[in-house]
């Protein structure tokens, strides 16, 4: 019921009351009155059919597992692969530093909606990435095993803040299909 009356007054202070100060004003030559009433008419109708294609829902593609294409590098024998995905353009020039185990090492560097592939031995390791501060993601990997990380940038008001966390494969590899490396 709130939403309604605030979309109503909303309509009212953007819609008509511009109207109603176009036909009452006298400052308005009377020839044009008709049309700037049309004209703001016409706006507003413009751009409500501007706001609903842009808020109405798309649909849905991609959801049939065979029609994500596969990770586009399997492991090697004896190893596994973390793919680190950044797929947000938010935060763009901001670069992530990725390193695995050790935090004098970097193995990658990811900048804008991009990712990189790294080849880790079997075992528990630690993956540190470092944009505006360090942040440590324990995790463990199994041989022929593919893990996916997700990596993006998210403003908090007057920060920006790393969202970031492991994915399922599916989500990975639809993710990965709009990626470059």
């Amino acid at each position: 019921m709130l939403k309604l009356v605030a979309v109503a007054s909303l309509f009212v202070l953007v819609y008509v009351l511009p109207i109603v100060h176009v036909a009452r004003s006298n400052r308005t030559p009377p020839k044009m009155k008709a049309f700037f009433c049309l004209a703001i008419a016409l706006t507003g109708l413009l751009g409500y059919l501007l706001w609903w294609m842009m808020t109405v829902p798309q649909p849905v593609q991609g959801l049939d597992p065979a029609q994500i294409p596969p990770f586009p590098k399997q492991p090697e024998p004896g190893t596994a692969l973390v793919y680190v995905l950044r797929s947000s353009f938010f935060g763009a020039l901001v670069n992530y530093h990725v390193y695995v185990d050790d935090r004098d090492a970097e193995v990658a560097r990811i900048r804008g909606s991009r990712y990189a592939i790294l080849t880790v031995s079997p075992g528990k390791h630690v993956l540190w990435i470092r944009a505006y501060r360090w942040l440590e993601f324990p995790f463990e990997a199994n041989a022929g095993e593919v893990l996916a990380f997700s990596l993006d940038a998210q403003t908090e008001t007057p920060l920006t803040n790393t969202v970031a966390g492991w994915l399922d494969e599916l989500n990975a590899r639809r993710r990965l299909a709009r990626l470059r490396a």
